[in-house]
């Protein structure tokens, strides 16, 4: 799992002003690879929660996260009835969700770490 989080090579953001209020872009290599990332925030947010939310939505829709999520309660609940090759499936999903969700946190902190978070960030440009 460390190695998933710190294998991320944080990369830049851009801000623009959209109707008076800056949206924020991210972009990051993912895991030593030579494939980059690209996120863009809702407009007029900058925080640790949009962050994380935006790159987790990323590669998961809500109802992927929220049948990822049913079907490991179910097998942990164990009242579903379905073969163990299909628990196992369930349970690599989880694995798998959650792991990019830690990666996302990851980026998340190294970017308020090295921007800040400041109400007024929402509504103008960073400084360097």
């Amino acid at each position: 799992m460390e190695e998933l989080i710190n294998s991320y090579v944080p990369e830049e953001r851009t801000s623009v002003l959209d109707y008076g209020r800056w949206q924020h872009t991210i972009r990051f290599k993912l895991n030593n690879s030579e494939e980059d990332m690209s996120i863009t925030l809702p407009v007029g947010r900058w925080d640790y929660s949009a962050i994380v939310s935006s790159i987790v939505r990323a590669k998961y829709s809500d109802d992927d996260v929220s049948a990822i999520q049913l079907n490991m309660q179910g097998v942990m609940a164990n009242c579903i009835d379905v073969e163990d090759a299909k628990k196992a499936e369930y349970q690599n999903e989880y694995i798998a969700l959650d792991k990019w969700r830690q990666y996302a946190k990851g980026i998340a902190k190294y970017f308020i770490e090295k921007y800040g978070y400041e109400p007024a960030l929402v509504s103008s440009p960073f400084s360097e």
